[in-house]
């Protein structure tokens, strides 16, 4: 998993694997035919959980209403580290936001954050030709809306 998220799913060759897990290719090789079985696995295996997860924590909904909000408490560990890391996604935008002389730094530095997670997801989702596309142009525009000069 970590491997997978910090260098995306194509990038990670077997030799990758095998040294950081500790295993031979021949074992890995026997329960993964290629490196596209062992991404599908991962996934399968990520959903299996996530939905798994998604039953224990919901399973004491009283309403429909209450199956809609996952993971609603805030202190959930879970929770602390994706906000961690997104609080500090917005940190790195705001800085060079405020010293370029935005008008509303934290605008221009939230509209990036939500155009740069927006971005992600699709690139994810859909691959190379994907909503993203034109990321570089459209976050172009934000900054010339909120930059003088």
């Amino acid at each position: 998993m970590r491997l997978f998220y910090k260098h995306g799913y194509r990038a990670i060759g077997v030799d990758t694997i095998t040294a950081e897990s500790g295993i031979g290719k021949m074992i890995l090789y026997r329960h993964f035919l290629s490196n596209d079985d062992l991404i599908v696995a991962y996934l399968k295996d990520s959903n299996e959980t996530f939905w798994g997860n998604f039953g224990q924590i919901t399973m004491d909904a009283v309403t429909p209403r209450d199956l809609m909000t996952e993971y609603p408490e805030t202190d959930y560990p879970g929770h602390q580290i994706a906000l961690e890391h997104k609080q500090s996604v917005r940190a790195r935008f705001l800085q060079p936001a405020t010293e370029a002389g935005a008008r509303e730094p934290e605008v221009l530095t939230d509209q990036l954050f939500l155009l740069i997670d927006g971005a992600y997801m699709a690139s994810r989702m859909f691959g190379t030709k994907n909503p993203a596309s034109h990321l570089a142009t459209e976050a172009e525009t934000l900054i010339n809306a909120q930059v003088p000069g």
